[in-house]
């Protein structure tokens, strides 16, 4: 779990945080510290009009954290600091991969296998011979 305020300084960084982002402490920037796809997603959430601020889940920010995936779920505060609870989905992102590589692999043999040496696929004729 991390928190930053509303400039997008870190305020607090638990263990777990720390592991993952080392560089994040209390007064650094997230720039410096967290992905950088984090800190755009923090500016949405930190808006000063709570209504314009995204609903609920609606900013999870998902990408690789060296050799793993992290969701990062943020949760705004009143005082317009948000608190980012990150999750290793590591995986689940795997198995994400594994079936879109199973589905191209599938897709692959079925179109070998009904358009043989790159023809087009045998169909019924319009009349009967």
């Amino acid at each position: 779990m991390l928190v930053a305020d509303a400039a997008a300084v870190v305020v607090h960084a638990n263990a777990a945080a720390g592991a993952v982002f080392p560089d994040a402490r209390p007064g650094s920037a997230m720039a410096d510290t967290v992905p950088g796809r984090l800190v755009p997603a923090h500016a949405r959430c930190t808006t000063p009009m709570p209504a314009q601020r995204p609903p609920a889940g609606a900013a999870t920010v998902r990408g690789p954290v060296g050799d793993c995936s992290c969701e990062a779920h943020p949760t705004p505060r009143d005082d317009g600091a948000v608190l980012w609870w990150l999750v290793d989905d590591t995986d689940h992102w795997l198995a994400r991969e594994a079936l879109r590589t199973e589905r191209e692999r599938t897709e692959f043999l079925v179109h070998s296998w009904t358009s043989p040496r790159g023809w087009p696929p045998i169909t019924s004729p319009t009349r009967p011979c």
